[in-house]
């Protein structure tokens, strides 16, 4: 590599967090400590790597979650835990021990880890750990080789609405089985559609991204929500569907009622615009999507950005 990207920390404990600094600085990494989640995704987050300290966490991975659901651009994570805490499925864990009331951790395996993700990130086409698609990383690289290259393309955004929701109730599990049906979906449809354009990546959690031709995006991503309503209902059972909602509990175990999940596509054109970066589209679709959820849509839809939209 010829330059170290910047590292950014979330650690509690402020002496296993100088000691990581300090270890990663030696290796002429810069470092950045942030006090809190928050704060880290209140910033510009130019980082290449974050190291999170989830020990002590009942749901670490909501907290991964979170994470990914927030962050434009993409860049891997290397959790920090305790053997007590649950594992994150797909994540690198650096486990910190505890002997006579200190805290300690390997730096040698720290270092190695960061330097072998990091090689890999950079050499490799990272993909998805459920899916097999391409992942965050994988996704960006590909949007910028076609923004470089003055390709015109369609960007469809996906989200499956109620998601958090339906994992609380019905299982991670499940919820996985979910993701994988709507990807050979989304593939399906892309075969009816063959173009040299066409890709489909996996950003993190239900975030998905299609590209393809500005001339069948709409189609495309009409079929897509047609195909995904007729699939979703073998995931619920027959009460839920007879009542319209499924019922799961909110963090403080009050049980609550969720419309049935849905898939909510913007599709957003580069046609006769000039985008300079990925974070850009995903700018264009999340107000697409906020625009047409702010009118109380329950239901699934494939909305076009408003400047491509006929008045």
């Amino acid at each position: 590599m010829s330059e170290n990207p910047k590292i950014g920390i979330i650690v509690r404990d402020n002496d296993i967090r100088d000691l990581i600094a300090l270890n990663l600085r030696f290796e002429s990494f810069m470092t950045q400590n942030f006090d809190s989640l928050r704060a880290f995704l209140s910033s510009q987050r130019d980082v290449g790597l974050l190291i999170l300290d989830i020990s002590g966490e009942r749901e670490p991975r909501l907290l991964v979650e979170s994470i990914r659901q927030h962050c434009k651009s993409t860049f891997p994570v290397l959790l920090l835990t305790d053997r007590g805490t649950p594992t994150v499925e797909g994540e690198r864990e650096l486990i910190v021990e505890s002997s006579g009331g200190r805290k300690r951790f390997d730096a040698v395996e720290l270092v190695g880890m960061i330097k072998e993700i990091l090689e890999r990130n950079q050499e490799e086409p990272l993909k998805h750990p459920l899916t097999g698609l391409p992942g965050g990383a994988s996704v960006e690289r590909h949007i910028n080789g076609l923004i470089a290259g003055g390709y015109d393309f369609a960007l469809i955004a996906s989200d499956l609405d109620n998601m958090k929701a339906f994992n609380q109730r019905f299982g991670y599990s499940r919820g996985d089985d979910l993701l994988c049906c709507t990807v050979k979906l989304i593939k399906d449809v892309l075969l009816d559609y063959p173009h040299k354009l066409n890709f489909i990546g996996h950003r993190g959690e239900d975030d998905f991204v299609v590209i393809t031709s500005c001339d069948t995006a709409q189609t495309i991503g009409e079929k897509i929500v047609d195909r995904f309503d007729d699939m979703v209902d073998q995931f619920f059972t027959e009460t839920d569907l007879e009542k319209g909602f499924f019922v799961a509990k909110d963090k403080r175990g009050n049980e609550l009622r969720f419309p049935l999940t849905t898939l909510s596509l913007a599709i957003v054109f580069t046609d006769g615009r000039r985008f300079m970066h990925p974070a850009e589209l995903y700018d264009v679709a999340d107000e697409t999507m906020t625009e047409v959820k702010a009118r109380g849509i329950n239901q699934s839809y494939c909305a076009i950005e408003k400047s491509k939209t006929k008045p």
